[in-house]
């Protein structure tokens, strides 16, 4: 399945088909209505809406106050390495479309705020049914928004369905044992040959979220930059190209997954030090081995 702009993949063991069908509509459903409402590329969504009422004191949902205050906690954690407000700067480099669709020409205007400022994250405002940004500002949920859904998604199995692997283009929770009575085992693709995997992860903990981040997408056949560092707000520059990360949600996962590219090894041993995340496995073109830190992941 595809939607966020990638591949969806989600696996349950449970007693029988008709309980499967069940829960994948309802899954995807919910999956769809995410899109719907956190999409950057939406110009109808909550967030894109928010955007455009920036500097006003604007309503928001129950999901959208509780994933910005998910943003700001994790901001808070990296020092603002991770910075939801990076968006115009995503922009101004050239990423302003999905990896799906473009949109029309009046829509992409409407959505170009690349001529905002980045601010830093305590100017997030959050109150009990509102938030607010700075005016000429404006926020991004790409760099928490697939991990914040797969939790999402995994606490609505959380009371009927005891074993399953979710998967939202590789950011991943999974729970229990797969279908053959196994702890789930997360393959890693190799940063030298997408068609191969380096490393695979297992754990002991019941519960877990990785995640995989690069520097790079592919879009149109091309290579195309899509990490930004929000200190110097230039693309990001690093001598890894992939990073995979395992906590204990796959929220914390996505976010530190890419800031980690940003902060390098000193911040992943912070993070581990800090019990925030469980393992780092890092990938660079010129090493003959990923790096590996912390717990869970084997290189093959």
């Amino acid at each position: 399945m595809q939607a966020l702009g990638t591949s969806i993949e989600l696996r349950l063991v449970v007693s029988s088909v008709i309980e499967a069908e069940i829960w994948f509509t309802q899954l995807w459903k919910e999956v769809v209505t995410f899109e719907n409402t956190f999409s950057r590329f939406k110009f109808e969504s909550e967030l894109t809406q928010f955007n455009i009422r920036a500097g006003e004191k604007v309503p928001v949902s129950k999901m959208c106050k509780d994933i910005f205050e998910r943003a700001k906690e994790c901001a808070e954690i990296t020092d603002g390495m991770y910075n939801p407000f990076i968006l115009p700067s995503l922009q101004r480099a050239g990423y302003i479309d999905s990896m799906t669709t473009c949109g029309d020409t009046t829509e992409k205007i409407n959505l170009d705020f690349s001529e905002r400022d980045v601010v830093v994250y305590t100017e997030l405002e959050i109150g009990e049914n509102w938030a607010r940004i700075p005016a000429h500002s404006a926020l991004d949920l790409g760099g928490i928004g697939k991990g914040y859904l797969a939790d999402y998604l995994a606490s609505l199995l959380a009371t009927s369905v005891d074993n399953y692997c979710l998967s939202l283009g590789g950011d991943i929770v999974a729970k229990g044992t797969d279908e053959f009575g196994e702890k789930w085992s997360i393959d890693i693709q190799s940063s030298k040959d997408r068609s191969t995997n380096c490393a695979h992860f297992a754990s002991e903990e019941n519960s877990v979220g990785v995640a995989t981040s690069g520097t790079v997408r592919v879009k149109g056949g091309k290579m195309q930059e899509h990490q930004i560092n929000p200190v110097s707000q230039t693309p990001t520059k690093t001598p890894y190209s992939l990073c995979s990360v395992a906590s204990r949600d796959a929220t914390t996962a996505d976010v530190m997954a890419s800031t980690i590219l940003v902060g390098g090894v000193v911040l992943a041993k912070r993070l581990l030090k800090e019990d925030i995340i469980m393992g780092v496995l890092l990938q660079d073109e010129k090493s003959e081995k990923p790096l590996v830190l912390g717990k869970g992941f084997t290189l093959i």
